[in-house]
């Protein structure tokens, strides 16, 4: 079963308000630096490149994870 990632579709702001164009969204598996395979549909069939980045306008597409705890970090671009 796969849930969504509730910040998909959300805009990331810097402390200024400015989008975070091109940010980083990087998957572990909880406690952990393994990275954690994430997905583009609930099916689970099409795997994100890792990390996952935003648009121009600081807006994640829509992330499906498996099942399980999971962190996630935001990076800006630079």
């Amino acid at each position: 079963m796969a849930i969504i990632w509730p910040q998909s579709g959300t805009p990331f702001l810097s402390s200024s308000g400015s989008p975070l164009s091109g940010a980083k969204a990087f998957f572990y598996d909880s406690g952990t630096l393994t990275p954690r395979t994430v997905y583009s549909e609930s099916s689970l069939g099409e795997a994100h490149d890792h990390p996952v980045v935003a648009n121009s306008s600081g807006i994640f597409p829509a992330v499906f994870l498996p099942a399980g705890d999971y962190k996630v970090e935001i990076k800006t671009s630079d």
